[in-house]
């Protein structure tokens, strides 16, 4: 249990902890007394990574509040393969989770795409309109049943992403004519080929040969990416580019995650007697995370219309209303406080 004192105005970090938060939640609602799934999950990136200790989180959230009912292993640095690679073992129906991001799914689904263009936004937080959009929603259910792939979060903030070559890089004529490793998908690669660079596809595990040999003359990624590759050892200039704001998130196989979210795990679907699923109403909206300032869940936030007061900490509800309702000086929180612990 951890216990902050409450305060208002709390910085945003990224909304990825809420996104794990909810997604464990999510993986988990069914019956203690269920099967056992276990689940790899895989990505290219460093362990040493920021999204390597949200992934760890997430996976021991799943293991916590599915009383062991779903399992997760987690494989970092590549060892599941390329990402291609890793894709199709999840079309395929293999039980792995992976990291993916809109560049990636607008190989099978085009639209996505879009959301990783070039200068999109000047805010992050603008990514979060998109989420609930009928434009969105099209887009999964077009991954799901074409692809076979389901999507259960594409808000984390992934980062900025920038270039890391020998010489600083301020304007499309700096980067006319060099060979920049870029991930496989269209979008990056022919916003780089439009700037008269030269885009060229190495495994991100390979990329740090690449540099150091002369394959490649620059890299683009977010700077976690960069020092946890250590791509800084062989290419000592860092042109702060922001070209991309790089959200990511999670792909499951569909039909994978249907089973795991069936709500008897003995059953067997048929055409005419169709398993029940379980039913998850949550929406993460990271635009809340930016009104309250929350970097932490779980996390209580009390609004009085005038002010706004926020606690967070994994420990029972009745708690965290008692110490919000205190700073608050709120009778009706010390109200709903008092019944939850029975004493009214």
């Amino acid at each position: 249990m951890t216990d902050q004192h409450p305060t208002s105005k709390r910085s945003l970090k990224t909304p990825v902890s809420a996104t794990l938060a909810l997604l464990a939640g999510l993986l988990s609602a069914g019956s203690a007394q269920a099967a056992e799934f276990e689940i790899r999950l895989g990505h290219v990136t460093s362990d040493k990574e920021p999204v390597q200790q949200a992934i760890e989180e997430f996976a021991a959230n799943v293991e916590k509040r599915s009383e062991g009912r779903v399992d997760i292993k987690i494989f970092a640095n590549g060892l599941l393969g390329t990402n291609p690679e890793v894709y199709e073992q999840v079309r395929a129906g293999a039980p792995i989770i992976t990291v993916s991001d809109p560049g990636y799914l607008s190989d099978f689904v085009a639209d996505f795409g879009v959301l990783g263009g070039p200068y999109l936004m000047d805010d992050p937080m603008q990514f979060a309109k998109l989420e609930g959009t009928e434009l969105y929603d099209n887009m999964k259910s077009r991954l799901r049943n074409e692809a076979g792939i389901e999507l259960l979060a594409m808000n984390w903030l992934f980062g900025s992403r920038h270039l890391i070559a020998d010489k600083p890089v301020s304007n499309p004529e700096d980067i006319a004519g060099m060979t920049v490793r870029t991930p496989p998908n269209a979008m990056w690669v022919k916003t780089f080929e439009a700037m008269g660079a030269r885009p060229t596809q190495l495994p991100w595990t390979e990329v740090y040969s690449g540099l150091s040999a002369g394959v490649v003359d620059a890299a683009e990624a977010p700077l976690p990416s960069i020092y946890g590759a250590k791509l800084h050892e062989v290419k000592k200039v860092i042109s702060l580019t922001g070209h991309f704001k790089g959200f990511t998130g999670l792909v499951i196989n569909a039909d994978y995650f249907s089973r795991v979210m069936q709500a008897d795990p003995g059953c067997r679907d048929t055409h005419e007697s169709p398993c029940h699923r379980l039913e998850v109403p949550l929406k993460v909206n990271p635009g809340l995370f930016s009104r309250y300032n929350i970097s932490e869940v779980p996390a209580l936030v009390y609004d009085s219309g005038q002010d706004s007061w926020s606690i967070h900490g994994d420990t029972e509800l009745a708690y965290l209303l008692k110490k919000v309702g205190k700073v608050a000086n709120s009778p009706a929180l010390a109200g709903i406080s008092a019944r939850l612990r029975g004493d009214q």
